[in-house]
């Protein structure tokens, strides 16, 4: 096993002994979408995908929230990338407690054992 394997396996038992401040959540990867700039209508290209995964949901701190790309009500939500089988995007979404937050932004950590996603709540 090569180092990148040992620390997203590592990163996987650390979600685990977090205990609960881990949520067991549904993470929605929606495939694609094409836009089309006549009507401004947008349409899905192919199917939903469905994952139960184990996730954090972490605030985000006040010195980087800015109001505008980064909102008070953002959630920065954590997922060992091995529990998950699409690259997540921002077309994506996460269901939890009877809540959709929309992925805003896609991002991982140097060794890519965890994704880091923005996300919203949309009304």
């Amino acid at each position: 096993m090569g180092l990148q394997e040992t620390i997203k396996a590592a990163t996987v038992a650390g979600v685990k002994a977090l205990g609960n401040l881990v949520t067991q959540a549904t993470f929605h990867s929606t495939g694609t979408f094409t836009v089309t700039p006549a009507t401004g209508g947008a349409t899905e290209s192919s199917h939903s995908d469905e994952t139960n995964v184990e996730m954090m949901f972490i605030d985000y701190l006040a010195s980087e929230i800015d109001g505008q790309r980064i909102l008070s009500t953002d959630q920065k939500i954590l997922i060992p990338a091995n529990n998950l089988t699409a690259t997540p995007k921002n077309t994506d979404y996460i269901e939890s407690a009877g809540l959709k937050w929309y992925v805003i932004d896609v991002g991982k950590d140097p060794a890519g054992a965890l994704w880091q996603l923005q996300s919203r709540l949309k009304p």
